[in-house]
C-alpha cells in the first residue's frame, strides 16, 4: 500500500469518528494536494483554518486559480515558509526564494520542513535553493 493511500485511510478514519473533525480535514485536504488532485483539496482544505488558509491558497495556485490565490495572500501574513510555498505553486520561484530568505532570517520553524515539503520541489534544481539547504547544514 502506498504512503499516501495509508494517509487517506487513517485521515477518513478520523472523519468516521467526526465528520468535522478539523485534523482528518487537513490531513485529507494535504494528502489530496500531495496526490496532485486539487479539487478534492480545495473542498477539504477550504473546511478547516489551518495555517490561516496558506495550504489552501497553494492548492488554488497549482490547480491553475492564481488569482485566487494572490488575492488570499493579501488578505493575512502568518508565516514567510507558507507564503513560499504559496509563491512555489504558482510558479514564482523568485518570489517563493525570496520568501524563504525571509524565512531564514525570522528562523521560522517551518523551514525545518525545507529539504523534504513536496510543495518545494520545483525549486529543488534552483543553486539559491541549494544554497539556502547548504546554509542549513541539510544533509546533500
Amino acid at each position: 500500500m502506498a504512503i499516501h493511500d495509508k494517509a487517506l485511510e487513517y485521515f477518513n478514519r478520523i472523519l468516521e469518528l467526526n465528520p468535522n473533525a478539523p485534523l482528518g480535514l487537513y490531513g485529507l485536504g494535504l494528502v489530496y494536494k500531495a496526490q496532485g488532485k486539487y479539487d478534492k483539496a480545495i473542498l477539504y482544505l477550504g473546511k478547516q483554518n489551518f495555517q490561516q488558509g496558506f495550504d489552501l491558497a497553494a492548492a488554488y495556485a497549482a490547480s491553475g486559480q492564481k488569482d485566487l490565490a494572490r488575492k488570499m495572500l493579501q488578505k493575512v501574513y502568518v508565516r514567510p515558509g507558507w507564503v513560499a510555498e504559496v509563491y512555489a505553486a504558482l510558479g514564482d520561484n523568485d518570489e517563493a526564494m525570496r520568501w524563504l530568505e525571509q524565512a531564514y532570517r525570522e528562523r521560522d520553524i517551518w523551514m525545518v520542513l525545507l529539504n523534504v515539503w513536496p510543495a518545494f520541489n520545483p525549486l529543488r534544481s534552483d543553486p539559491r535553493f541549494q544554497e539556502l539547504l547548504r546554509r542549513m547544514n541539510f544533509p546533500a
